[in-house]
């Protein structure tokens, strides 16, 4: 390695330029900000010095830490079901259950002239269900096909795959219990 020369930068010359710029006191070119770059080099040592015991204490964690319990997914899809079940038997208090008051569900409707976004909130939803809701769907087309897609801390999304429509929902755990904050639906092409 070659020494160090008061005035000559051992980098490449694009760099030189922002090193040499400096001069001391007594006029002669020198390495700019010399105390900043041994600062840096301590900086960097110390805090290599802390990173390699976190590297080694992460060798004996797992890959990846679980996201989910099987009660969180039990309790989930107990959710989406008391919501499509509860739909289609007409059960107002399984979907009450299900939903958070300040529900929005809606669906874009596409018109040739514009688009059309229209939400149902929670009390029309169990209104609606508390009239029949799906129930004149016969038993044998009834489709409850729940998907978990996501979960993380005490956030999820589902997917319901129902007879006539597709659901996407995000529930919240609140006060203790998991419901059904939104839902954006599609209808499936006939």
């Amino acid at each position: 390695m070659q020494a160090a020369v008061p005035g000559r930068c051992l980098r490449p010359a694009r760099s030189c330029a922002l090193w040499l710029n400096a001069k001391p006191e007594d006029g002669r070119p020198a390495i700019q900000n010399r105390r900043f770059m041994e600062e840096s080099e301590e900086s960097m040592v110390s805090g290599f010095r802390k990173a390699i015991p976190l590297a080694f204490v992460s060798l004996f964690l797992p890959a990846q830490l679980p996201a989910q319990t099987a009660a969180d997914s039990s309790a989930i899809r107990a959710t989406a079901l008391d919501y499509i079940e509860g739909w289609y038997e007409g059960d107002a208090e399984r979907m009450e259950r299900a939903v958070h008051p300040d529900l929005a569900k809606r669906i874009v409707f596409r018109f040739s002239d514009g688009d059309e976004i229209t939400e149902t909130d929670a009390k029309a939803l169990i209104k609606q269900t508390e009239r029949g809701g799906g129930s004149g769907t016969p038993e044998a087309e009834r489709r409850t096909d729940v998907s978990i897609l996501d979960i993380f801390e005490g956030a999820a999304s589902v997917r319901v795959d129902a007879t006539g429509w597709i659901d996407y929902m995000h529930l919240a755990e609140v006060d203790g219990r998991g419901v059904i904050m939104n839902v954006l639906w599609e209808a499936r092409p006939r």
